[in-house]
């Protein structure tokens, strides 16, 4: 951490960016380095495509009690509250195996306001996707094949065509 600072001493400096860090991992880490500028990691809602659409949607609270958790651990550590950025969040972090077309449908559109909501309620200092290529889990690209399983594209579709799926409009 100081020999970043030391390069450059106004860029914000924060980790762990993992995925579903324990309480005990975000308080060593808050221990061993006090001078974080904030707390970073990825929330995912599921690994897999058969996962109840139901039980996504249940779980989706999680992304706001996870942040206000880390929250609360920088107030007890550090006597101060540090903000947390949500580094990549998304319904399904395995969500090529086996194929989850619901990432392509409205649902992800649907279940992506609702995170937003959640991160927003939590005061999240940043919340980001950065899947971008619609292979899997990104928000736009050419020949969706996702898109296409899901019934969102015809078949035919033209391989240049850039399909914004709902899930980036509601990121927009």
């Amino acid at each position: 951490m100081a020999q970043i600072k030391a390069v450059n001493p106004d860029l914000l400096v924060g980790g762990p960016v993992d995925a579903w860090p324990s309480s005990a991992m975000i308080g060593a880490l808050l221990k061993r380095c006090p001078e974080l500028d904030f707390i970073a990691w990825n929330l995912f809602i599921t690994g897999s495509a058969e996962t109840p659409i139901a039980k996504v949607f249940a779980r989706t609270s999680k992304l706001q009690q996870e942040v206000e958790r880390s929250r609360k651990l920088s107030r007890e550590i550090l006597g101060k509250e540090i903000p947390v950025m949500v580094s990549s969040y998304t319904m399904n972090f395995r969500a090529w195996k086996p194929p989850d077309v619901r990432m392509a449908s409205p649902i992800g559109g649907v279940w992506n306001a609702l995170a937003l909501i959640y991160l927003a309620r939590a005061d999240t200092f940043s919340g980001v996707m950065y899947n971008v290529l619609a292979k899997d889990c990104g928000m736009f690209g050419p020949r969706d094949g996702y898109a296409i399983s899901a019934g969102m594209l015809p078949k035919s579709v033209d391989p240049e065509l850039i399909n914004v799926r709902p899930l980036a409009h509601v990121h927009e």
